[in-house]
């Protein structure tokens, strides 16, 4: 598949690629997309930076774009569980909570994630498996 393909499946994680949590969460992801509808782009990379550089430069957003919707924080988490289906749709009722309110909580963890687990010294490589699913 080629990376202009790649770019026209319109479920996109942007994560910080040096960051411990943000990579397991990335596995997560992957462990459970069972459709692959998923693809993956460190905030560090050519992709993220193209489609929102300003975010670029604050590394504690997560971020989702789904159907051109650029979705940040606590609604990006909320939506990609959503989206993968199964059980994890039971979270959607907390879309209604007000964004800022659920981001006084993302920030906590997102300012926290280092202490909670080990910064890496360089961006995750995907797997030989993975590597499609992956932008940069």
């Amino acid at each position: 598949m080629s990376n202009e393909q790649k770019e026209d499946r319109q479920q996109v994680v942007l994560f910080d690629g040096v960051c411990g949590m943000c990579n397991a969460s990335v596995d997560f992801i992957l462990s459970r997309d069972r459709d692959k509808k998923f693809l993956f782009s460190p905030l560090q990379g050519k992709f993220a930076n193209a489609q929102v550089p300003e975010e670029c430069m604050d590394l504690n957003t997560i971020i989702y774009i789904r159907d051109g919707m650029i979705l940040r924080r606590s609604s990006a988490v909320l939506r990609i569980l959503v989206d993968l289906g199964g059980l994890w749709v039971v979270v959607w009722p907390l879309l209604l909570i007000p964004a800022f309110l659920r981001d006084l909580f993302y920030r906590i963890i997102a300012n926290s994630r280092h202490l909670i687990s080990k910064k890496r010294a360089a961006c995750r490589l995907p797997s030989p498996e993975e590597k499609e699913r992956f932008l940069d």
